[in-house]
């Protein structure tokens, strides 16, 4: 770890989780949603539990700029000077897109009403409340911190439990869960959650399974890493006529 690359990157996850409305010191009756499911792949015990939830979502009442949100975020920040980490998205229902920004950390909470004034006073508008519970496609943009351990492998160095595996394909969600099933059915101990992920930096785009595995270790980490490779030239083969080839950045698009 200590002779580990650091690499700080900006970058997207797409993820599907279950969500639901909360009036948890929402500030005007806001639409505020939790994740109620974090890692739906992961069925194991020492799961994050607790009354509060991992992650909020302040849903917006229309789209902004990327740059205007991050830098609203930044001076909402030094306001309230929250240890949270925002940052933003949408959440997809029903093909609808719902558009955010996600709070991470269970320790700020308590003061969302007034981290929503401080945005209300920047500006920011907010969707109001209805009462909702649904499986709902996640994109987030982020920052993130990883570190090269080796190739084709990166770990978070703020969550130890996620890592991130080469991916050279660019395939949609539904095909993505689809390869998800196919790698699990080949492990007897299929207890993970996966995510698809993008990051970018100075030589464009690299797309990346991000792993969430309580009990992974480097033999275990590389299968699946072989198996989610494996099962994407089979599920490709079988599904789509041809592909498109990134040749700059390896990367596979695939029509049909």
């Amino acid at each position: 770890m200590n002779s580990q690359r650091i690499i700080e990157a900006w970058g997207a996850i797409t993820k599907e989780e279950k969500v639901r409305s909360i009036r948890l010191n929402s500030l005007n009756n806001f639409l505020v949603l939790e994740n109620i499911e974090p890692f739906p792949g992961y069925f194991g015990e020492n799961l994050p539990t607790g009354t509060r939830p991992r992650s909020i979502f302040l849903i917006l009442a229309k789209k902004y700029k990327a740059e205007d949100l991050m830098r609203t975020l930044k001076r909402v920040s030094q306001k309230i000077q929250h240890k949270c980490y925002g940052c933003f998205g949408y959440i997809q229902m029903y093909n609808h897109k719902n558009y955010c920004i996600r709070i991470k950390n269970l320790d700020c909470f308590d003061t969302i009403n007034t981290l929503q004034s401080y945005l209300q006073e920047e500006g920011i508008e907010f969707m109001k409340h209805k009462g909702l519970t649904e499986n709902a496609l996640i994109k987030v943009y982020k920052p993130f911190l990883i570190s090269e351990a080796e190739s084709g492998k990166y770990e978070d160095q703020l969550e130890e439990d996620k890592v991130y595996l080469r991916y050279p394909y660019h395939v949609s969600w539904n095909d993505f869960k689809e390869i998800t099933q196919r790698v699990r059915y080949n492990l007897s101990n299929n207890l993970f959650d996966a995510a698809l992920c993008t990051i970018w930096n100075l030589n464009g785009p690299t797309d990346l399974i991000r792993l969430f595995d309580r009990r992974r270790n480097s033999l275990r980490t590389n299968l699946i890493h072989q198996l989610y490779l494996r099962e994407t030239k089979v599920w490709i083969k079988e599904n789509y006529k041809e592909d498109i080839i990134d040749t700059a950045n390896k990367s596979h698009f695939y029509i049909s």
